[in-house]
């Protein structure tokens, strides 16, 4: 109920076309990925309302400040994580747009302020329906999935990064004990590579103003990861937000409900690249988020007998 009063009198500040530096702050305190609030920003937010005539005001999950006007969207940093994501994304978007094809099919551009500020402008995009998403989500994969080799299963840049958190913050003897025998046990098995999303959710997935779907959030866009991760991010997605649940509460579920061999690998396997990516920018995360990684690590090595 907190939040919604805090979001209400911001939505009430950003209405009349006002934000100072301490209106910032207030972002601060209520969103772990927010740092910035000086008054050149308060004063580019401001000038981009009223330039642009903003239609829509809001804070990105991941504290990115967007501000909507008919046809274009302005996307604002407001810390140093969702700032390096944005960058990624950027540059991603140039990158692997060949790859991606009509996937890619929309403007984005780097913007830099008179004081130098970086910010970003996108063309409007437009959410899809449910049934719209799950006829095309096939054709995505399909596009992304292109061979680009071979790796361990646990050998690329973000699983060894996951590896390398949890060795650390795993305090409990037996969750740690557990995690190191599926270590071992997971290190020696190749699975081909492909491209990848790597959060390919159904709110990732837009359509631009052609009608034509395209993929959105690129920041964690590579040519080296497995095929299974999308999918299962996908899945996870989706489950999550029927179900109201944590997607690592969802993941244990899934864990106990598919305990085949091949989704071992293959959960284990996200399980750290999922750790991997959200540890990237340094984001102090709570005690109950290694608390549930606990309980998928305990699940993991049960099916694993």
């Amino acid at each position: 109920m907190l939040r919604k009063i805090v979001f209400y009198c911001l939505y009430q500040i950003f209405s009349i076309k006002i934000l100072s530096a301490a209106g910032l702050k207030v972002l601060i305190k209520i969103n772990v990925y927010c740092e910035f609030s000086d008054e050149k920003l308060a004063n580019l937010i401001n000038k981009l309302i009223k330039d642009e005539k903003a239609q829509r005001i809001f804070l990105s999950g991941t504290g990115i400040l967007m501000i909507l006007s008919r046809e274009r969207v302005f996307m604002v940093p407001t810390g140093s994580h969702n700032a390096a994501s944005l960058a990624r994304s950027y540059k991603n978007h140039k990158e692997f747009g060949a790859v991606l094809g009509e996937l890619s099919d929309y403007q984005f551009i780097r913007e830099i302020s008179n004081t130098g500020l970086i910010y970003y402008r996108q063309e409007r995009l437009y959410p899809l329906n449910n049934g719209d998403i799950k006829k095309i989500i096939d054709q995505c994969l399909k596009k992304l999935q292109v061979l680009t080799g071979e790796c361990s299963m646990l050998g690329l840049e973000e699983q060894k990064k996951g590896i390398e958190v949890l060795t650390e913050r795993l305090t409990n003897p037996r969750p740690r004990d557990l995690l190191r025998k599926l270590i071992e046990r997971y290190r020696i098995i190749h699975h081909e590579t492909v491209y990848s999303h790597g959060d390919l959710t159904p709110s990732n997935i837009m359509k631009n103003s052609k009608g034509k779907p395209v993929l959105i959030d690129l920041d964690r866009m590579t040519m080296y990861n497995f095929s299974f991760i999308d999918k299962i991010h996908f899945d996870l997605a989706v489950k999550s937000e029927e179900s109201k649940l944590s997607p690592y509460t969802v993941l244990n579920e899934l864990a106990k409900n598919q305990p085949s061999q091949v989704r071992i690998d293959s959960f284990f396997s996200y399980l750290l690249f999922r750790v991997g990516v959200e540890h990237r920018e340094g984001v102090c995360l709570p005690t109950e988020y290694y608390n549930r990684i606990e309980r998928i690590i305990h699940t993991l090595s049960e099916m694993d007998k």
